[in-house]
C-alpha cells in the first residue's frame, strides 16, 4: 500500500550542484515534508516515491505542517 509521512528533512550534511557539477551556496535547515512512500513486497522495502516541502516561496512554513 501507500503512505503519505509528515515529518521534517535537514539538508545539513549535503552539498547541492548545478548539472554541470558546479558547487551551488544553497541555504542549510531543517523544513518540514511529507514523503509518500509505498511498501514494495518483492523487495520487503518501503520505498519514496515523492517528497514535498511545507513551505511557501516565502520561506513561511505551511498552516498545519509539523513544526521542527
Amino acid at each position: 500500500g501507500n503512505v503519505d509521512v509528515y515529518g521534517c528533512s535537514s539538508n545539513a550534511d549535503t552539498e547541492t550542484v548545478d548539472p554541470d557539477g558546479n558547487r551551488l551556496d544553497t541555504p542549510k535547515g531543517t523544513s518540514p515534508g511529507v514523503f509518500s512512500v509505498y511498501f514494495a513486497p518483492s523487495s520487503g522495502t518501503w520505498l519514496i516515491y515523492n517528497f514535498k516541502t511545507l513551505v511557501n516561496r516565502d520561506g513561511t512554513v505551511v498552516e498545519g505542517a509539523p513544526q521542527c
